[in-house]
């Protein structure tokens, strides 16, 4: 899928030179900042999920590894 973009003059100006800078075309510059900025969004928002299901996660584990409580089902063996 192809998306275009729009920038101001004075933006796609800094972008360009900070794509000339890391070596790449300014449209390979873009396409890496939009992508980690996706990146960065994704993991705030992974954090955000995991800190208000902290007891589905603790569950998760108890039954992946046994419960911290009580040990793992291999540990009494």
């Amino acid at each position: 899928m192809r998306t275009t973009i729009s920038l101001d003059q004075e933006l796609y100006e800094h972008a360009r030179q900070w794509a000339e800078a890391d070596g790449v075309s300014a449209n390979e510059w873009m396409i890496r900042a939009l992508d980690r900025e996706d990146t960065r969004r994704r993991h705030l928002a992974h954090n955000e999920w995991s800190r208000t299901n902290r007891d589905l996660l603790d569950q998760w584990d108890a039954e992946l590894h046994g419960s911290p409580d009580h040990g793992s089902e291999t540990d009494s063996e």
